[in-house]
């Protein structure tokens, strides 16, 4: 089984994420990889890595197998790309949960089905909660996990096991995180993303309509 630490767990998720969000843009440069990980939407917890930190980390990542460096022979920056789909053997729909969890931590299959809409599109939260099990069901191709529902949540949620095996939070523990404001920082993440996709549809219809106008001009 494959274990990660954090630093690791950021750069691939990024990585995957921006990949499958913004494929023009992708193999990514070390500077674009830095501000990916570095995102103070949609991650959880916000981090300030530097470009030595990433550095370093992308090449323990090159050692594992799990980065491949790309460099094209007109550009001479160097870009990188992941190579999960192949290590872990799984397709776009699984590769988007994975990536979710580990740039965000555990989340319902309510809250991966919202948070995976730019990644990949389900079709219900059927086929969320069936791709799951697919990451679950297998001992030995087992990435994802049903952690045991807490006081006060409504819902079970999954984490992924890439980082090696989950330690279970003890009650108080639990009940402080329920009382730490956390459920009002996710609620605001979540705005904050929504808030720039708005922001990009925005922008691609500003841009598709001053292409339509220099038609006539």
């Amino acid at each position: 089984m494959i274990e990660l630490n954090p630093a690791e767990l950021r750069i691939l998720g990024s990585l995957a994420e921006k990949e499958l969000t913004t494929p023009e843009y992708y193999p990514l440069t070390l500077n674009a990889l830095v501000n990916a990980c570095n995102q103070k939407t949609s991650r959880d917890p916000v981090v300030s890595y530097t470009a030595s930190e990433v550095m370093d980390v992308i090449n323990n990542l090159i050692h594992k197998e799990l980065v491949l460096q790309y460099h094209k022979s007109e550009n001479r920056v160097p870009k990188f790309k992941h190579r999960l789909r192949e290590f872990l053997q799984v397709n776009d729909a699984h590769l988007s949960l994975l990536t979710v969890l580990m740039l965000r931590g555990p989340q319902t299959p309510g809250e991966l089905k919202s948070r995976t809409h730019r990644l990949y599109e389900f079709d219900d939260l059927a086929e969320v909660g069936e791709r799951l099990q697919q990451l679950s069901g297998k001992a030995e191709h087992q990435y994802v996990q049903l952690l045991p529902r807490v006081p006060g949540q409504k819902e079970a949620r999954y984490m992924h096991l890439l980082g090696g095996e989950i330690e279970l939070e003890e009650p108080d523990a639990r009940k402080n995180n329920l009382t730490s404001g956390t459920g009002f920082e996710q609620r605001l993440s979540d705005l904050e993303q929504a808030l720039d996709t708005l922001k990009n549809d925005l922008a691609a219809l500003g841009q598709a309509f001053t292409e339509f106008k220099n038609q006539f001009d």
